[in-house]
């Protein structure tokens, strides 16, 4: 691969990994990304993982349960409240994610 094209590439994805970041309460699409980044959907997919190391669900997830965490251990939120604030659909659902 062409440097010039890696950068573009690195540059995209960091624009894409800050409004995750930054988004992480919303319903993420990755056809929204993918646009953000300006790579078709199907590349975009491909480039995500070759990059970040797993998949866009997969990295989802991970900075949702993070987030969970970080969440219980500093606040004195409901475990309901805090399913609600990383958009799983109930205190369940997040506790079998913790699971996994």
């Amino acid at each position: 691969m062409k440097k010039a094209t890696h950068n573009e590439y690195h540059q995209s994805l960091n624009k894409v990994v800050d409004y995750i970041n930054s988004h992480l309460k919303e319903s993420l699409n990755i056809k929204v990304l993918a646009e953000l980044a300006n790579i078709s959907k199907y590349h975009f997919h491909r480039i995500f993982k070759a990059y970040i190391g797993e998949s866009m669900g997969a990295y989802i997830n991970r900075l949702r349960l993070e987030r969970a965490a970080n969440l219980l251990q500093k606040t004195t939120y409901s475990l309901a409240d805090i399913a609600e604030e990383v958009r799983y659909s109930n205190q369940q659902a997040l506790s079998k994610a913790f699971k996994k």
